[in-house]
């Protein structure tokens, strides 16, 4: 009897139940098309986040590992004189405070803490009453004034005034005003810098030039 009534009923609603089942079958798949998509997008999202994240730590390590390194060697009036290894962009103060700070015979009247130092560089911290400086001093030739590359050019950085008198063409006068020029206005940035210096005009420059470095 139930049996009966069923089939009467599909049989007089046949079209109506056919397409309900075709909305529901075209409903279930819109809802899992959906569904896949918006999983594929969170993988997507994720791998790229990884591979940004990747990105940032190779270009942090690059960064890291090409820092540029100077040593310099600071004696005298300090509490741990030494040789010290620095960022190529520290200053003399830096260097100071690496060194475990001036002692309180210090003396820093002659010292630009503000000056950059330079690789092989050598700071003398001296006592109260006796001379300080962060070049070399002006009676004792350096070592590390003459080029490390071979080439025999004086360093116009690094020289002293003995030294820079071995220069063809620059006598103790000449001499003179370049390290007064240094302690005043700090390291030379190029030796173009020279033309600065009263007395070195272009013609004594071009004689000057192809023996000196900085």
């Amino acid at each position: 009897m139930n049996f009966n009534r069923i089939k009467c009923f599909y049989e007089d609603n046949s079209k109506l139940i056919k397409t309900v089942a075709v909305v529901l079958t075209l409903l279930l798949a819109v809802f899992l098309f959906l569904n896949y998509g918006k999983k594929q997008d969170n993988v997507i999202i994720t791998d790229d986040s990884k591979v940004a994240g990747k990105s940032i730590n190779a270009k942090s390590e690059n960064n890291h590992n090409s820092e540029e390194y100077v040593f310099v060697d600071i004696i005298g009036e300090v509490k741990k004189p030494g040789v010290f290894k620095m960022k190529a962009d520290s200053r003399v103060f830096q260097v100071i405070d690496k060194a475990g700070g001036l002692l309180e015979s210090a003396d820093v009247s002659n010292i630009n803490k503000a000056e950059k130092v330079v690789d092989g560089q050598r700071i003398v911290i001296g006592k109260i009453g006796e001379t300080s400086h962060s070049e070399p001093d002006e009676g004792v030739a350096d070592g590390n004034s003459v080029s490390a590359d071979g080439s025999g050019k004086i360093n116009i950085n690094m020289a002293d005034k003995n030294t820079l008198q071995k220069v063809r063409g620059i006598g103790p006068a000449m001499a003179g005003k370049i390290i007064d020029y240094r302690r005043e206005n700090g390291k030379f940035n190029s030796i173009e810098d020279l033309k600065n210096i009263s007395g070195i005009g272009e013609k004594i420059f071009e004689n000057l030039k192809d023996q000196l470095t900085v």
